[in-house]
């Protein structure tokens, strides 16, 4: 999705898609935090503040790592029900960071770390 940058008028792009699914759903996760900002229809972007955007920008790229990492353990496993684990434990990370989204890559990787199944 397109942002365009108050400060500057500059047009960015955001995107995260999901590895399993190959959807890209970055208008639905700004948007369930409340952080698409009005939309600008000449620029066909939202507006976002330059620092709203890095935080943004970075936290994407951090949780998208994660999600590979998680979707690249599962591939490896052999066991049926690999898929069932795989949301059961993207449901614990969701449940543990739903106050704090800027925990949750790292509450993923941890999870990645620590589950016996990964080991």
């Amino acid at each position: 999705m397109y942002i365009k940058i108050i400060e500057t008028g500059k047009i960015e792009e955001l995107e995260i898609i999901d590895p399993r699914t190959e959807i890209e759903w970055t208008q639905d996760l700004l948007g369930n935090y409340d952080a698409l900002g009005d939309y600008d229809e000449d620029a066909d972007a939202h507006l976002m503040s330059q620092s709203d955007f890095e935080w943004w920008s970075d936290f994407i790229t951090e949780y998208q790592k994660a999600v590979i990492r998680l979707n690249s353990l599962v591939q490896e496993l052999r066991f049926e029900g690999k898929e069932q684990a795989a949301e059961e434990l993207q449901a614990a990370a969701h449940d543990i960071s739903s106050e704090d989204l800027e925990s949750f890559p790292a509450i993923l990787n941890q999870i990645c770390d620590e589950k016996p199944i990964f080991r």
